[in-house]
């Protein structure tokens, strides 16, 4: 049993790694990739994003629905990513916008693995 765990967490490694050197749209047209970066997406949503957009990204009260095509940011995935990366409040990051959106990736709080696989996930959940 051991060993076998060793060998997932070993699989889970490479393709961490793979999904950390590959540029947005590589990892969308890679339908292994894709799917492996959307599951830890969700994952990570649940962690990072719900308690500002519902758990199922319907919004709330001043936080908005990321599950219909309404994008106050741009709802592409380079977009998404810049937005989750750069958030929309640092004053002293020149990429930011103005909003409640943390700064996950300039504040340190998420890698660029990450930062992607919750750009893939709340891009399919408008089904772009």
């Amino acid at each position: 049993m051991r060993e076998e765990l060793q060998a997932v967490a070993d699989s889970r490694g490479e393709t961490l790694a793979k999904l950390d050197s590959q540029d947005l749209e590589a990892i969308r047209s890679d339908d292994a990739l894709s799917q492996f970066a959307t599951a830890g997406g969700s994952s990570l949503f649940k962690v990072y994003c719900s308690q500002c957009h519902g758990s199922g990204a319907q919004g709330s009260a001043g936080y908005p629905n990321l599950n219909d095509d309404d994008w106050l940011w741009g709802g592409d995935l380079e977009s998404i990513y810049i937005t989750v990366k750069h958030g929309v409040r640092d004053d002293s990051d020149d990429d930011t916008r103005l909003s409640d959106m943390p700064a996950f990736g300039a504040d340190e709080v998420l890698e660029s693995d990450e930062i992607a696989s919750i750009a893939e996930y709340v891009l399919k959940l408008s089904r772009r």
